[in-house]
């Protein structure tokens, strides 16, 4: 159980997105890490963000380069729809990937979550 729709979930495997603990990719959760953060402004305010095209280890040991599409720390174990903590959806490629989500004979692009 995970807060995204299930038709998504299937748009984004068919896409090749993968699930990737925090733990197999030493540094992810380290905003100070350059290998996968740089600083980026908006409205004047300069944040760390997580860079586009870093590579790494999906749950099934194979390495994979694109971009974080969806991030759950889960520290106090509260997200909505799940208690398993320090995942990530990875998406091979670059940003944005546009998903067709099929429904009752309906096709629907999502291009950014």
């Amino acid at each position: 159980m995970v807060n995204i729709d299930h038709d998504l979930i299937k748009a984004m495997k068919k896409m090749g997105a993968c699930f990737c603990w925090v733990k197999d990719t030493p540094g992810i959760n380290d905003v100070n890490n350059e290998t996968f953060y740089q600083e980026e402004e908006e409205g004047g305010e300069k944040n760390r963000v997580l860079r586009q095209g870093i590579t790494v280890t999906a749950e099934n040991g194979q390495h994979v380069t694109g971009y974080v599409s969806h991030w759950v720390e889960n520290e106090e174990g509260k997200t909505s729809g799940t208690d398993i903590r320090g995942w990530f959806i990875f998406q091979p490629g670059t940003y944005p990937t546009k998903y067709i989500i099929t429904r009752s004979n309906e096709d629907v692009v999502v291009t950014d979550l």
